[in-house]
């Protein structure tokens, strides 16, 4: 049976079903620290002003490429938290990753989807993996709009590249953009601890993203709603929880003005 690199003690909400310690799963801490917004709409002019400006200064360079397309590309991060370790070879300094930057921070929820619209729709309308195109099918299906599900499900895990990786005692909430636990290649092998492929998953936002959408279609086959969506792909006693949080997130960004 293979092992998972990131195989927690407690199932991290946003996790793919795993076997979990004791058969038991604790609450994440970052299931209630997430502060969510209640409305899409945008701050007092000179709030959404000063927050722009701050941001503009910093704003990393992301998407360019997924790690395939040029390994290297530390987007996200520089920082393997699981390993406590800098990639030895980054294209960047930390302060110009999204995570280092902290743009997303001061951000609000809207605000964070559309400066990563493109990584988005990078991972799920361009990419021509089957199981992108699986998962486009199933949204299409059931007038849910793909690129906003993802969306909504990275706002539960990170807000959307606002909170970095979180690792104690030899294990991980989860990894990179969507928090990736348990990853899986196109022909469904799972990735040992030993796997290289986890450097594009821990420093690269859009090879996160891709792995993300993955184990989203993978979830399909039984799920009839976003919510039914959200509920398998968590899969943890706090399932319902997470579902009913992806769901409100994804309300909220149609009416971020992105399609």
């Amino acid at each position: 049976m293979p092992i998972t690199r990131r195989l927690p003690l407690w199932q991290r909400a946003g996790g793919l079903t795993v076997a979990v310690a004791g058969g038991k799963s604790f609450l994440s801490f970052s299931i209630l620290g997430i502060i969510f917004c209640t409305s899409c709409k945008p701050p007092a002019d000179s709030e959404e002003q000063a927050s722009a400006s701050r941001a503009a200064a910093v704003d990393p360079v992301v998407c360019q490429y997924s790690w395939e397309e040029k390994p290297g590309t530390t987007d996200y991060t520089t920082y393997d938290s699981f390993a406590r370790r800098s990639y030895s070879s980054p294209d960047r300094p930390q302060n110009r990753t999204l995570i280092g930057s902290k743009v997303q921070a001061v951000r609000t929820m809207c605000q964070r989807a559309k400066f990563l619209k493109n990584c988005f729709e990078k991972a799920v309308i361009q990419n021509p993996s089957a199981s992108a195109k699986n998962f486009r099918a199933w949204a299409g299906k059931r007038g849910i709009h793909p690129v906003l599900a993802l969306m909504a499900k990275t706002e539960q895990e990170t807000k959307m590249g606002s909170i970095p990786d979180s690792c104690r005692g030899g294990s991980c909430n989860g990894i990179g953009i969507g928090q990736i636990i348990t990853a899986f290649d196109e022909s469904g092998r799972v990735l040992s601890s030993s796997d290289r492929r986890w450097d594009g998953i821990t420093f690269n936002v859009l090879t996160n993203l891709n792995y993300s959408v993955r184990v989203l279609s993978d979830k399909t086959s039984r799920a009839g709603s976003l919510w039914d969506l959200a509920y398998r792909y968590n899969g943890s006693n706090y399932a319902r929880m997470y579902a009913d949080k992806v769901v409100g997130f994804y309300s909220q960004l149609k009416s971020c003005g992105l399609y």
